[in-house]
């Protein structure tokens, strides 16, 4: 006979295996938001807490350097390393497309689309390296298009670098792949 304690356990298990989770790749990231779109979720993942040593050390260059941006750059693309599956990913660019205009709050460092699909490797990340002020779905989107257009050897893993994002024309990288954490 099974115990009350075990079919509790079961049953939580259960439950959670039939519901699309998605955790970050990083501790320092936390699921700040989840929005139901068609066929799947846009969820967005950031700092739980913006601090200041996190901002200060974004302000500065590498070294005190400060990097060459351009407006738009040459995908890099890694065709063995967390590869995101094609189709994901083009339903991620579709929708940052679909709301160009709305703007993501401060914290998000990544928006995920999780697919419905309960198989493997179900989502598609875009992340940048730095905060970017009033930064919109459509600045992540012309740079994930990039990538999705050129990167697609086995899947979709890659990152553009020293880019211009957003109006306030903020220099970082933006990376489009199966996580969301350590684009640098």
């Amino acid at each position: 006979m099974i115990s009350k304690t075990a079919l509790v356990m079961l049953s939580c298990i259960s439950s959670m295996m039939a519901s699309p989770m998605l955790e970050p790749t990083s501790p320092r990231m936390v699921e700040l938001s989840r929005e139901k779109i068609s066929g799947g979720h846009l969820v967005y993942f950031g700092h739980p807490k913006r601090t200041n040593d996190i901002h200060e050390v974004e302000k500065r260059g590498w070294f005190g350097s400060t990097p060459k941006c351009t407006v738009t750059a040459t995908p890099s693309c890694d065709s063995k390393h967390h590869l995101a599956r094609n189709a994901i990913c083009d339903k991620l660019v579709t929708e940052l497309w679909g709301d160009s205009g709305v703007v993501v709050p401060d914290s998000p460092r990544q928006i995920c689309y999780l697919g419905e699909a309960i198989d493997k490797n179900a989502h598609c990340c875009v992340s940048w390296s730095k905060a970017v002020p009033n930064l919109t779905k459509g600045d992540l989107a012309v740079h994930a298009n990039s990538i999705l257009s050129t990167c697609t050897s086995n899947g979709i893993s890659g990152r553009v670098a020293n880019v211009l994002v957003g109006k306030s024309n903020t220099c970082a990288a933006v990376c489009l792949s199966n996580r969301g954490t350590r684009c640098k």
